[in-house]
């Protein structure tokens, strides 16, 4: 994180089990994650955020691509 906090931005990858994806639309699973953490959280695009006293931080639903990488499915794109 870069100073100072109340500027900064956290983004955490939590990488799901592909049976998520299949199941829900970005924003049923971006639900389904705000829920879980049980937090004071916001959608953000394609992330949760949760905002603290000092920061935020961006929890981001990341999925396994077959070849390599990660996929995140947008809130705010195309179904």
């Amino acid at each position: 994180m870069i100073g100072p906090l109340k500027d900064a931005d956290l983004d955490i990858d939590m990488v799901l089990h592909p049976s998520y994806y299949a199941d829900n639309s970005p924003a049923n699973l971006l639900a389904k994650v705000r829920d879980a953490l049980k937090q004071t959280c916001s959608p953000n695009g394609q992330a949760v955020r949760i905002t603290f006293a000092d920061f935020k931080a961006d929890v981001v639903p990341a999925f396994h691509r077959q070849g390599g990488g990660y996929l995140i499915p947008n809130a705010n794109g195309p179904v």
